[in-house]
């Protein structure tokens, strides 16, 4: 079901007219609440500049 609503979210980024050339660069990622309230405190900025991209490898 995640990789069905990446390539969703993608199709809808092209037909919306997000620059083609980029698409393939696009990390499409999902989350909970529950995650960022457990993790950070609610902090989602902190969450996601440095507990997910840091978990997940992106740094």
């Amino acid at each position: 079901m995640v990789d069905e609503l990446k390539i969703l979210t993608l199709y809808e980024l092209k037909a919306n007219g997000y620059p083609e050339d980029v698409l393939g660069e696009i990390q499409i990622v999902f989350t909970t609440d529950e995650d960022i309230q457990r993790e950070t405190g609610g902090n989602y900025w902190y969450y996601l500049n440095k507990v997910f991209f840091i978990k997940y490898g992106f740094f």
